[in-house]
């Protein structure tokens, strides 16, 4: 039996991307919620004018006195839609939003308006970069109570990875408590995801996840144990820590059908 809790609260150094890098320091800035519509539009203004620049869409207008009031009316609306959707955000991660939808992180979009920046905020909130990222920093954060080396997390969790794909090709079934074999494989470099593809897994999720609301969690006779363990961990995540739970999942259900479709062994990608 895998101590999950173990593993999931061993304090090992986390290794941050380049983007989970400007995630973090985009967190430092103040939150949409503590600053005043004219601190919101002030910031909002430049991240708006950057990002007509950088995607080459025209602004409305003929001269550069209407471009200007273009832009003003754009940043008072958008400041409105940010102080009643987006909240919790700060100010610099709603700039790296704009930042990553204008290069097509968040799939095709057309012009730069309210809307769009509304869909590349919403993309930025639920990726799976961002989610990522809070959970290593609040992991950092917890207490060392044990730490595990990566041999110890390695011998815990690549026969627990095998295991489960030897049980998912005989019984299509797959559970993976806390999300710790999707986690494993993910930071060892097998599953690899584009933000394009994590968006669409989180919004798979949230759709699932609605349609099973009044399931029970746990099918086809999972072993007790196994369901204590998954309600220590399950206890204290909220609604959208659940979401990412289930798209973490899904991803790893569509990693293990790769593989069967082209008879690859997880043991001979984890060189076992």
């Amino acid at each position: 039996m895998i101590n999950i809790e173990k593993y999931n609260s061993a304090k090992h150094p986390a290794v941050y991307t380049a983007q989970e890098t400007a995630i973090m320091q985009a967190q430092n800035s103040p939150t949409i919620l503590s600053l005043q519509k004219s601190e919101i539009k002030a910031q909002i203004n430049g991240y708006i004018l950057k990002a007509f620049t950088d995607s080459g869409v025209n602004i409305n207008g003929q001269t550069s006195s209407d471009k200007e009031r273009t832009i003003l009316i754009l940043s008072d609306s958008v400041a409105d839609d940010l102080m009643q959707y987006f909240k919790t955000l700060t100010i610099q991660e709603i700039g790296l939003a704009i930042q990553n939808g204008i290069r097509g992180e968040y799939g095709d979009f057309y012009g730069i308006n309210v809307k769009t920046i509304h869909q590349f905020c919403k993309a930025f909130r639920d990726s799976f970069e961002r989610n990522e990222t809070m959970r290593k920093v609040k992991q950092q954060a917890e207490p060392d109570e044990q730490k595990l080396s990566q041999a110890e997390i390695d011998k815990i969790m690549i026969p627990a990875c095998i295991d489960a794909f030897e049980k998912y090709k005989a019984t299509n079934e797959l559970i993976d408590f806390g999300g710790a074999k999707f986690t494993y494989l993910k930071s060892i470099g097998l599953i690899i995801l584009t933000p394009e593809r994590q968006t669409e897994i989180m919004e798979q999720a949230k759709k699932e996840q609605a349609e099973e609301s009044n399931k029970s969690i746990f099918k086809n006779g999972a072993d007790s144990m196994a369901g204590i363990i998954a309600g220590k961990i399950l206890k204290n995540l909220d609604k959208h820590e659940t979401v990412k739970n289930a798209a973490r999942l899904i991803a790893l259900r569509e990693y293990f059908d790769y593989l069967i479709e082209f008879e690859i062994e997880l043991s001979e990608q984890l060189n076992c």
